[in-house]
């Protein structure tokens, strides 16, 4: 038997999503909430079908919104399911492949160290794989999809600052973590990055810092701005990756947005998503969006990098890769 969590740019079968639904949540951001979901789902639905949770009684709403911006509607697909939050990255099952199964990996969630609240959103993961088909392994670790990330071959990156957070697993060492990430996912080695950015809700996720392009070629986010808080701790991470000489290692420069009352935003386009054909990238109407096009669209041979415009988004902490999950082909 043999486990294996494939890497994001393999085929998909599907892609989850779960609808930004509560406008009290939102405040202002509310309505480009909706339409950064809505282009996403529709930009989705052209290489692979896509599953749309959605609160009791608001599949019509959610419909509505996505067909706006063009989707294939064969490969559309609204489900009912309570959430509190918009993030199924975190919030949904990790899914991996194992003898030819699909296997569902149910990290203990609890927003981020308790940090909101999460009681709809913890029960998200068994209740998607069960419509997936997918047995559910119940994980010991308090964990989130997003401080994970995989080359497909075995490695896996994830921060200390949140796998060993005291708000997570605060009896747990690094060993501990390493063995459990190696059973659940199938993982041959963990590589460890001391943290993230300070402004980041999730202490520091790698989907925000690190991604892999292909097995050879890694991202990294990157501060030019020296004044922000965070350009030191991302200077070690790419440090830290290039010392390892095993990657390309390509810096990915961040846009330097705060919010209205001046406070640094965690933006960053390393949070893309990898779909089948596209990639969607997060914008923020800086002047930066056009060098992570670029940059993208020389990596990304062969996918088309569809722009999502993402500031309403960020201003609630996250971005496209946070909102999305993928379901592998098996």
């Amino acid at each position: 038997m043999t486990r294996r969590w494939p890497a994001e740019w393999e085929p998909h079968a599907a892609t989850l999503l779960t609808w930004p639904w509560d406008a009290e949540i939102w405040g202002e951001h509310h309505a480009g909430a909706i339409d950064a979901m809505a282009a996403a789902a529709a930009a989705l639905s052209h290489g692979e079908e896509v599953i749309v949770h959605v609160p009791p009684g608001g599949e019509a709403a959610a419909r509505a919104a996505i067909l706006r911006f063009g989707p294939r509607k064969k490969n559309l697909t609204l489900r009912e399911l309570p959430s509190d939050d918009v993030w199924v990255r975190d919030h949904g099952p990790t899914l991996v492949v194992d003898d030819g199964a699909l296997v569902a990996i149910d990290w203990r969630f609890d927003a981020w160290g308790k940090k909101f609240p999460h009681d709809r959103d913890a029960k998200i993961a068994a209740a998607a794989a069960e419509a997936l088909g997918a047995s559910v392994e119940r994980a010991s670790l308090t964990l989130e999809g997003g401080a994970i990330e995989t080359d497909g071959r075995g490695t896996v990156l994830c921060t200390r600052s949140v796998a060993l957070a005291a708000n997570r697993n605060p009896t747990l060492t690094e060993a501990d973590v390493d063995a459990e990430l190696r059973a659940r996912l199938g993982a041959t080695e963990v590589i460890w990055l001391d943290a993230g950015m300070a402004c980041d809700d999730t202490d520091g996720h790698i989907d925000t810092l690190a991604r892999f392009i292909d097995a050879s070629t890694v991202v990294v986010h990157v501060m030019a701005d020296r004044s922000h808080p965070d350009a030191a701790v991302l200077d070690a991470n790419r440090r830290a990756l290039e010392a390892l000489g095993r990657w390309r290692v390509v810096a990915l420069e961040a846009p330097s947005i705060r919010d209205d009352d001046g406070e640094w935003l965690p933006a960053s386009y390393a949070n893309f998503y990898i779909a089948n054909g596209r990639v969607l990238l997060p914008t923020y109407d800086a002047p930066e969006d056009i060098t992570a096009m670029l940059t993208l669209s020389t990596l990304f041979r062969g996918r088309d990098v569809v722009p999502i415009p993402s500031r309403p988004l960020v201003a609630q902490g996250g971005a496209i890769h946070c909102a999305t999950q993928q379901v592998p082909r098996v």
